[in-house]
């Protein structure tokens, strides 16, 4: 009988910084398994990814058109999706 062992790695938020602002703005997102491919949607908008920390830590990412409360959901093509909810209120 042969075990198999799956690690499953996930991209894990533990802050949003600022939790709210305007399109334009900047937001870091503190975490994990940060990487540069990963994509960034405020809501339904996709974000511009501005920078990643070189230990995967943190991201900076450009606040997208939107309004009201949204989720954040970053993707990355090595983990699976990971969605803040309600994680960014636009002013």
């Amino acid at each position: 009988m042969t075990l198999l062992l799956a690690i499953l790695l996930v991209n894990n938020v533990n802050s949003v910084t600022p939790s709210h602002g305007h399109p334009g703005d900047i937001v870091t997102i503190s975490g994990t398994e940060f990487r540069h491919d990963v994509g960034v949607y405020f809501g339904e908008h996709r974000s511009e990814v501005y920078s990643v920390s070189k230990d995967g830590t943190e991201l900076k990412v450009v606040v997208p058109k939107g309004t009201g409360i949204v989720d954040i959901k970053i993707i990355s093509p090595a983990y699976p999706k990971t969605i803040v909810k309600q994680a960014f209120t636009y002013d």
